[in-house]
């Protein structure tokens, strides 16, 4: 996922619904043109609680069901506008951007604003002051977020062979990319998870710091971004693993949610014995288990300019057979160095980082005939077990360490070594265990429908308020909007509406989510009360 500001193109405005009185009321605004995108007419069956008919149905029901969980949970008195629309953005046959978004407006010095002379994301810096602090010249101008969609995705040449999937309930297809939970992430760098610091120069928004950048610190240096010169962040930008979050709810809550680092248990020789930090879940071959990593692990050699490459076919296939094997990154893809190792008769192999103090990395690339496991490890780490000419793996141990923090449990930020436009420094990194909806790449397991991990408390962070809200029923006065984990706990009320067949089918439901709720002490009575009797009379 990409975050990026752009000038929104000349187009009609086709129209602008209301999303109901809630503690953050959201306006989606339609920019899409007549017969595509928003209002794509094609016909479709519903799916995962969509009742929508028709491709444009859907995706505007899934935008809206975004918007809805997020307003469930922020507070705020000003609506919040939102522009979206379906576009080509970059992709080629096999990767690609699905979305970009970020905040349309920003604001700074203005009423209750918690820190002076830095940028607030307008939609924040609203809700701060208690009015509309940039109404513009009309909706568009004046609107707080935009967000673009790609809808080529599944086209010749666009990601082939997946499709959106518009589904209510994260259940997608291992073929589609699900849409409210990459909608969800990019509504969420609209609201707040971006700095707005051009990554390539370091410089400042009109030369000023924004909020993002007071939590954000690089541990080399141990300075926070608003500290540095612009120099400093272009060199912070690519130290991975270096950059974290230190904003204090997330640190909190880090424990709460992330599992603790599972490391490649090295037991000899001696020299280069230890636990190994890694990452598997490459998008070809097996699952990585720790059986599959217990034995002997060799070197790979190859007539690649760099012998340890793994481009091209082994020339120590027999030393390499029935072994797992150790090759380097560069050159060519991580399913090349997969399938020559497997060529070799390797039962698995160990990819290595090839950038100066680089971390593990994802492995992306596809070959459906790669059968054996991929993990990735670090640079310093992979260049001396390479160098040792061969050791001895043990699978997998458990770290005292969070994955996906440092020591300190501050959450890391996404700083490959390889500047990324748009993905470095405004997402979490790609180490967190399990995945984070604000990662840089959306995975299997998210499921923003009802838990968003780590983004509350970040949210949070940076100055927002949060409050339980059901849309048209008001708000649970002093309740929590979500669990210490991400739990969204007005989610259930949605998917009533959802599954229920008729309103008394909804009424029962809902009815029962508000009781699970006051039982779990998350709202009074009082308000359960309220709630009920809105939901009975029609509310959602």
């Amino acid at each position: 996922m990409n975050t990026s500001f752009k000038a929104l193109v000349a187009c009609a405005l086709l129209g602008a619904a209301s999303l109901g009185t809630q503690a953050a009321n959201f306006v989606l605004v339609n920019t899409d043109p007549a017969g595509v995108g928003f209002n794509d007419p094609t016909p479709v069956a519903p799916v995962g609680g969509n009742a929508g008919t028709t491709v444009g149905e859907q995706r505007v029901i899934a935008y809206t069901r975004a918007l809805q969980l997020w307003g469930s949970v922020l507070k705020s008195d000003v609506p919040i506008t939102v522009l979206g629309s379906f576009s080509p953005l970059p992709c080629n046959a096999t990767s690609g951007v699905l979305a970009e978004a970020g905040a349309w407006n920003a604001n700074l010095n203005f009423p209750n604003a918690p820190i002076a002379n830095t940028w607030y994301h307008s939609a924040l810096a609203n809700s701060l002051a208690g009015f509309d602090l940039y109404p513009g010249q009309d909706i568009i101008d004046g609107a707080d977020i935009i967000a673009f969609f790609n809808g080529s995705i599944g086209s010749t040449g666009c990601i082939e062979g997946s499709t959106w999937y518009y589904g209510l309930d994260s259940h997608s297809p291992s073929s589609q990319t699900d849409f409210l939970n990459v909608f969800m992430h990019e509504l969420s760098h609209g609201l707040g998870f971006s700095n707005f610091v051009d990554v390539t120069t370091g410089n400042r928004l009109a030369g000023l710091n924004d909020v993002f950048m007071n939590f954000t610190r690089d541990n080399v240096t141990g300075k926070l971004y608003s500290q540095m010169t612009a120099a400093e962040i272009v060199a912070a930008q690519t130290r991975d693993g270096q950059e974290v979050w230190v904003g204090p709810n997330s640190t909190a809550r880090a424990p709460l949610v992330l599992g603790h680092v599972v490391q490649l248990s090295v037991t000899s020789p001696a020299s280069v014995a230890g636990g190994k930090d890694f990452l598997g879940g490459a998008s070809f071959g097996s699952q990585p288990t720790s059986a599959a990593y217990t034995g002997d692990v060799v070197p790979g050699f190859s007539a690649d300019p760099d012998p340890n490459d793994g481009c091209t076919a082994f020339t120590n296939a027999s030393a390499v057979a029935g072994k797992i094997a150790i090759v380097r990154r560069g050159t060519c893809g991580f399913a090349v160095k997969a399938k020559n190792a497997q060529n070799a008769g390797a039962t698995a192999v160990i990819i290595s980082n090839n950038a100066a103090g680089a971390g593990p990395v994802g492995m992306g690339g596809s070959d459906s005939t790669v059968t054996i496991p991929a993990i990735s490890i670090g640079t310093s780490d992979g260049n001396a077990l390479i160098a040792s000419g061969g050791f001895h793996a043990a699978g997998f141990v458990q770290g005292a360490q969070l994955a996906g923090a440092d020591a300190a449990n501050h959450v890391k930020l996404y700083a490959p070594t390889t500047l990324a436009p748009g993905s470095s420094g405004s997402h979490w990194d790609v180490s967190a265990d399990p995945s984070l909806l604000m990662e840089p790449f959306i995975t299997p397991l998210l499921a923003a429908s009802h838990n968003v991990d780590l983004t509350v408390a970040q949210f949070e962070d940076i100055g927002w308020k949060t409050e339980i809200s059901v849309a048209g029923c008001g708000a649970g006065s002093g309740s929590k909007a979500t669990s210490l984990t991400g739990e969204i706990y007005a989610a259930p009320i949605f998917q009533c509406a959802d599954n229920a067949a008729n309103h008394g089918g909804f009424q029962s439901c809902s009815v029962q989510a508000l009781s699970n709720l006051r039982n779990a002490g998350i709202i009074s009575g009082a308000t359960k009360g309220v709630l009920g009797t809105c939901t009975a009379n029609g509310g959602q």
